[in-house]
């Protein structure tokens, strides 16, 4: 994740353990990618050793359409990768 930041990618982390209720969609995967706001959308199926499935979705209307609100709710839930790290540095210097 570092490595996709440095990037200037757009990573956010969202910690289900906080927000048990959040309302995950059954048919979506816990682990997608979104690329230039919903122009393409890939989600993880299945993961093992020799056996990376993901479905991709490219300019699919539909599929944008069913990410965007989920998507907004999820940022919101999230936060950024520097923000995660800057707590972790703070909890470092603590010594908790």
């Amino acid at each position: 994740m570092d490595a996709q930041a440095k990037a200037g990618i757009n990573v956010r982390l969202f910690f289900s353990e906080e927000f048990k209720q959040f309302p995950w969609p059954a048919e979506v995967s816990r682990d997608f990618t979104i690329i230039d706001n919903g122009e393409a959308i890939g989600i993880t199926l299945s993961f093992g050793s020799n056996n990376l499935v993901a479905e991709w979705y490219v300019q699919n209307h539909n599929r944008k359409q069913q990410f965007e609100g989920f998507r907004r709710m999820l940022v919101q839930a999230s936060e950024a990768l520097s923000t995660f790290h800057d707590g972790r540095t703070k909890q470092k210097a603590k010594g908790t």
